[in-house]
């Protein structure tokens, strides 16, 4: 959710509004959504089938709550004689909970890094190995961010790096 002050602009203005304004932006860093990527033939030159799967509905509520909540923030006295117009969602979007979800619904992205669609493991089931071997397939590795066993709740740099670096070593010997 977006909130500025600026008599010039419009609150339905699309355009970056100039003058002060703030920005509260709800997120999930414990996304419960779980997506798909799974082949779509033999043929090697067939795009892969992605389900994104997104909005799941734990997601869909923690992400109604967050802008629930950032509205109540802006609303408090405090703040809100500082401010004199929602831009996102808008007043459009009333304050029933339907609304908020179909406004979520609607524009929820992902933002981050989408990882851990072939989680390495000791067990069986584990796409890869703990040596970062795809299971099944010889002299196949994978060395990105798929391999972590589950969704971080930050950046994914760092541990991406490290898996990486870690991957050059098993690898040199």
């Amino acid at each position: 959710m977006s909130v500025y002050r600026s008599p010039a602009m419009s609150c339905r203005s699309r355009s970056l509004p100039e003058g002060h304004r703030i920005s509260l932006a709800p997120l999930c860093l414990t996304c419960h959504s779980r997506g798909s990527v799974t082949l779509r033939s033999t043929n090697v030159r067939d795009f892969p089938i992605v389900r994104t799967n997104f909005l799941h509905d734990q997601d869909l509520a923690n992400l109604a709550n967050g802008l629930e909540v950032s509205r109540r923030i802006c609303a408090a006295p405090s703040l809100a004689r500082y401010l004199n117009c929602e831009s996102l969602p808008g007043p459009r979007v009333g304050h029933d909970r339907k609304a908020i979800e179909d406004y979520v619904r609607s524009g929820a992205k992902t933002a981050l890094h989408p990882t851990s669609t072939c989680a390495m493991g000791p067990e069986a089931s584990a796409v890869v190995d703990l040596k970062l071997r795809v299971r099944g397939v010889e002299a196949l590795r994978v060395v990105d961010g798929s391999v972590i066993p589950k969704v971080p709740r930050g950046n994914t740099t760092a541990p991406i790096i490290m898996i990486a670096e870690k991957a050059a070593n098993m690898i040199q010997g």
